[in-house]
C-alpha cells in the first residue's frame, strides 16, 4: 500500500458527513461515547513486543490518567448513561421526525431532551470536574478493600512491578528480623502501598505539576456558561472530603471517599426517572421537571452531609453484592425510557455502535492506515507511513484499504486487556496482553463491533452539531432558554459556593466572588512567591494530609518555619474568605485547596 496521508471522513447517518484530522489527539473523555483519549503513541509498541505491568509513564501522563479514568467512571454510572441517551436524542441522530404541534408550547422530544441535558450539565459540572481533579491531585492507595476506578487501572498498568519489588523487599527485611510470616506479609503490603503512594506524590511534586496546580488555583472561581468551573468544583470536592471524614471515619481514606462521591451523585436511579421522562415535552411541563430535578439536587446535598454514614454503608453493601445484582437484575421502567432514545441510533448502520461499549476503557491510541488481504493486516503509522507490521485478522475483518486506530483497551473491571486494531466497521485484530495470543474467541466476542476512536470522535462531533439546537435560537424559545440557563447558573454558583466556603452568608459570599471571581487565589496571594508556595503546600498536604515534620524535612525547612507559613496563609485567607485553607491538628496539616 503506497502511503498517502489524508484526513478521515466518516458518514454518520444518511445526511451527516464528518471530517476528523488524522493526527488529532487530545487529553479528554467524551461524555456521550465515554471514550478516553490520551495523547500517547505507546499503543503501537504493543502490537509486537511490550507487555503490561510497569509501562513507562511520565508524571504528567500519570496524573492525566487518574483524571480521565475518573471521568470514565463518572460517565459509566447510571446518570452518565441517561445523559448520553438524552444527547443522542437531542442530536437528531435518531432520525425522529418533528411531530405536528397541538399547541405553540409543545416541544419535540429532542428539543425537550436538549433542555434537560443542558440543565443537568450546568448543575453537575462542578462535581464532574471536582472529582477528576481530586483524583489527579489527592488520590492515594488506602486501607479499604475497594478500589476506585482510577487506581484499579493505574496500578496494574503503571505501578505494579515496582510495587511488587518493594513489597518483596519489605517482606525479606521483616523475616530477617525474625518476624512471623503474618507480620512479614503485613510488612509486604505496607511496603507495596508505600511505594505506590510515593510514586503518586512524586508525580504531583514535579515542577511541571506544581505549575499546573498554580494555574488551577488561579482560575476564575465563577465562570461564564460554557466555561468549565474547575476551581469551584475542586474546592467543593476538597471541602466535602474534610467534612465527610469527620462525619464517617472510614472516609478519611481518600480512595474510598472518591468511590463514595462518584457513586452517590452518579448512581441515582430516582433522578434518572425525571431526566428521561416522556410526559413533559411541553414548554411549561418541562420547567416543572427542571424544578423537580433542582429540588432533588438540593435534597441530595443535605443528605450528603446529614446521612453520610447511612449512605456510605449502603454503598459498601451494593459493592459487595454487585455481581449478584447484575445477575438477578430485571428490566426496569428507566431501562425502557433509555432504550426508546437509543434504539433508532442502534439501527443506524452508518453509526458506530458505541453505546454498548461505554464501559470499555481506551487509554492509549494511535491513528494508522490498514490494508487487509487473505487474513493478514498490514498496518502503517498514519503520521509517518512507517510499516508497523503484519498481523493475523479476525475472521470477519473487511478486506481492503482504510483508516483505523491501534488502541490499548481494558474492560471496565480490568479482567480483559488487549491491544486492538480497529477499522471503520469494527475489530480487525486483537492481541491479549496477558498471554500475547492473537484473536482469542473471548476477545473477538467482546469487542467485535468496537468502533475505532476516530469514528467515535466523528460521531461525537456530529452529535454536538445536532439540528435540534437551532430550534432554541429564535423567538420565545430563545428567551426562555436564556432565562432558564441564567437560573441554572445562579443556582449552581450558590450551591457550590456554600460547599466550598461553608458557613458563608450572602454578604461574605459576595466578598468571596469579588475577591476570587476572575483570578482565583491569585487575587489574594499575588502571582509570585506566595502563590507558588500556596500551590506547593496544597500538594504536599493534599489527600488525607501529612505530618508537618515530614514535609519540613522534605523541604529542607524547620517544623516551626513550615508551621509559621501555614498559619500566615490561614490568617490571610481568614481576612478575605473567612475560612482556613489548611486544617492543622496534632502535628498534621490537611489542605482544603
Amino acid at each position: 500500500m503506497q502511503y498517502r496521508p489524508y484526513e478521515r471522513r466518516f458518514t454518520i447517518g444518511p445526511l451527516a458527513s464528518v471530517l476528523v484530522p488524522a493526527d488529532q489527539q487530545s487529553n479528554s473523555t467524551d461524555r456521550i461515547t465515554n471514550a478516553v483519549s490520551l495523547a500517547s503513541s505507546e499503543a503501537l509498541n504493543y502490537l509486537t513486543e511490550a507487555s503490561p505491568g510497569n509501562l513507562p509513564v511520565p508524571d504528567a501522563l500519570l496524573r492525566l490518567f487518574l483524571h480521565e479514568t475518573t471521568h470514565h467512571a463518572t460517565f459509566a454510572n447510571s446518570v452518565g448513561h441517561a445523559l448520553a441517551a438524552l444527547a443522542l436524542c437531542a442530536s437528531g441522530q435518531a432520525i425522529i421526525p418533528e411531530p405536528e404541534s397541538k399547541s405553540l408550547a409543545d416541544l419535540p422530544l429532542p428539543a425537550r431532551d436538549s433542555l434537560v441535558l443542558s440543565w443537568m450539565e450546568t448543575l453537575y459540572e462542578p462535581l464532574i470536574e471536582g472529582a477528576a481533579l481530586f483524583a489527579e491531585y489527592d488520590l492515594l492507595w488506602g486501607e479499604s478493600e475497594y478500589l476506585s476506578h482510577a487506581l484499579l487501572h493505574a496500578v496494574p498498568l503503571y505501578l505494579m512491578r515496582e510495587a511488587n519489588r518493594h513489597g518483596a523487599h519489605a517482606m525479606q527485611e521483616s523475616l530477617a528480623r525474625g518476624s512471623s510470616q503474618k507480620d512479614a506479609l503485613n510488612a509486604s503490603r505496607v511496603g507495596w502501598a508505600r511505594h505506590i503512594n510515593e510514586r503518586l506524590r512524586t508525580a504531583r511534586m514535579s515542577e511541571e505539576a506544581l505549575a499546573q496546580k498554580e494555574f488551577l488555583l488561579s482560575q476564575p472561581l465563577i465562570t461564564d456558561l460554557g466555561a468549565r468551573p474547575y476551581l469551584l468544583g475542586y474546592l467543593s470536592a476538597k471541602r466535602a472530603y474534610l467534612a465527610l471524614r469527620r462525619q464517617y471515619g472510614a472516609l478519611r481514606d481518600v480512595d474510598l471517599f472518591l468511590i463514595f462521591l462518584t457513586h452517590y451523585w452518579f448512581s441515582d436511579d430516582r433522578l434518572n426517572e425525571d431526566i428521561l421522562s416522556l410526559s413533559d415535552a411541553h414548554a411549561i411541563l418541562v420547567q416543572n421537571t427542571l424544578s423537580k430535578i433542582t429540588e432533588h439536587f438540593q435534597d441530595r446535598w443535605q443528605e450528603f452531609y446529614k446521612q453520610t454514614a447511612a449512605h456510605a454503608v449502603a454503598m459498601v453493601g451494593k459493592l459487595r453484592k454487585s455481581g449478584e445484582e447484575d445477575k438477578d437484575r430485571t428490566f426496569s421502567y428507566t431501562d425502557a425510557l433509555y432504550g426508546l432514545r437509543i434504539t433508532a441510533h442502534s439501527f443506524n448502520v452508518s453509526s458506530p455502535q458505541f453505546m454498548r461499549h461505554r464501559l470499555v476503557l481506551r487509554y492509549a491510541m494511535s491513528p494508522v492506515d490498514i490494508e487487509t488481504n487473505s487474513g493478514v493486516a498490514e498496518v502503517r503509522d498514519a503520521k509517518t507511513g512507517k510499516l508497523i507490521g503484519q498481523f493475523p485478522t479476525v475472521p470477519l475483518a473487511d478486506d481492503g484499504e482504510y483508516a483505523g486506530t491501534v488502541e490499548l483497551i481494558r474492560s471496565y473491571h480490568g479482567d480483559q486487556h488487549a491491544v486492538v486494531i480497529l477499522g471503520h466497521t469494527g475489530l480487525v485484530a486483537a492481541r491479549n496482553l496477558k498471554n500475547g495470543e492473537w484473536n482469542e474467541e473471548g476477545l473477538v466476542t467482546a469487542f467485535d463491533d468496537l468502533p475505532s476512536l476516530d469514528h467515535v470522535k466523528a460521531m461525537a462531533k456530529a452529535i454536538s452539531m445536532g439540528s435540534w439546537a437551532e430550534t432554541w435560537n429564535e423567538g420565545w424559545k430563545a428567551e426562555m432558554k436564556v432565562q432558564i440557563f441564567s437560573q441554572a447558573k445562579a443556582l449552581r454558583d450558590l450551591v457550590y459556593l456554600q460547599v466550598a466556603f461553608p458557613g458563608a452568608r450572602e454578604e461574605r459570599r459576595n466578598r468571596i466572588i469579588e475577591a476570587m471571581g476572575r483570578d482565583g487565589f491569585k487575587a489574594i496571594f499575588g502571582s509570585g512567591f506566595e502563590l507558588r508556595q500556596l500551590a506547593r503546600y496544597s500538594v504536599a498536604f493534599g489527600g488525607p494530609g501529612a505530618a508537618i515534620e515530614s514535609v519540613a524535612a522534605s523541604e529542607g525547612s524547620s517544623v516551626q518555619s513550615v508551621m509559621d507559613d501555614l498559619i500566615s496563609i490561614n490568617e490571610k485567607a481568614l481576612r478575605t474568605l473567612n475560612v482556613d485553607l489548611f486544617e492543622i491538628e496534632d502535628g498534621v496539616a490537611t489542605s482544603a485547596i
